[in-house]
């Protein structure tokens, strides 16, 4: 089971709401940025995760998706933050 994300500090600095969906599901939110959903998954082997950045329109459209390297959940969203820190906030 994936563990609660431990949020960034600039997140706060930026004014960007961050709202858990699921376990593995978070809605971002800020000023002037498009909202985007940030989720981490588990691979095959279980033992492996990746982040998967996604911009919320209509209809939903993948941004970035990290390549499945990490072995601990936290690690999978700490990327997570940093894909949508250069591709969204920059």
């Amino acid at each position: 089971m994936p563990l609660r994300p431990i949020f960034p500090f600039w997140l706060r600095q930026r004014q960007i709401q961050a709202e858990l969906l699921n376990e593995h599901t978070l809605k971002l939110q800020g000023p002037n940025l498009p909202p985007c959903e940030l989720r981490i998954e588990a691979e095959e082997d279980g033992q492996h995760w990746r982040a998967v950045l996604v911009r919320v329109n209509g209809e939903a459209r993948m941004i970035a998706a990290a390549r499945a390297a990490e072995d601990h959940p936290q690690s999978a969203w700490q990327l997570g933050f940093e894909l949508y820190r250069k591709h969204v906030v920059n």
